[in-house]
């Protein structure tokens, strides 16, 4: 935002609010300018677009609300056990507040990150699947090719056995050779 705006530390910053209270409709909004103290960058685009943080006592007075928050953030050890805060907070809260999680918060991007996971595990069974298929047909092709050559291997004495260790350990070696060069 305020890369947006071209403000820096020390520009003054003005808000705006909707005169709601007792006003008519066609009222003017309230304005006050803050001196801005600091900047921050989260590294979400939503929230370092369209948040400004002001003290709580300069905020009940913009907004009109004495001794009173539209909103208080609890910070848990671990995250993961964020829903079962919020279900906790609502059974003890009662019907007239609204606790949501960061995971409700942030639906968008976990969405986006369940999908990606979902469409990385296919991608990566594709491959799996596509480079199994070619070891198949090229130990298929090899074996075809070699038919001459096992055919004097057996007449030599060798067993059925010998000649699939020797196209398993074939088989092994390009299957490895391809992993590592993978």
């Amino acid at each position: 935002m305020a890369q947006k705006l071209k403000l820096k530390v020390g520009d003054r910053l003005t808000l705006v609010a909707p005169n709601f209270q007792g006003a008519a409709p066609n009222s003017l909004p309230r304005t006050r300018g803050y001196a801005i103290g600091a900047l921050f960058d989260v590294g979400m685009a939503e929230i370092d677009a369209g948040y400004v943080f002001l003290p709580l006592a300069a905020a009940q007075e913009f907004f009109r609300v004495p001794e009173a928050a539209s909103g208080i953030e609890v910070v848990l050890d671990n995250p993961e056990r964020a829903a079962d805060f919020r279900l906790l907070a609502q059974s003890r809260l009662g019907a007239g507040y609204r606790p949501f999680d960061w995971q409700q918060a942030n639906a968008s991007i976990m969405n986006a990150v369940t999908v990606e996971r979902n469409v990385m595990f296919l991608i990566l069974t594709l491959i799996i699947l596509v480079a199994a298929f070619n070891i198949i047909s090229s130990l298929i092709m090899l074996v075809k090719d070699k038919t001459r050559d096992i055919a004097i291997l057996r007449t030599m004495g060798a067993s059925p056995g010998a000649v699939m260790r020797v196209f398993f350990m074939s088989g092994a070696s390009v299957g490895v050779l391809g992993t590592v060069i993978g």
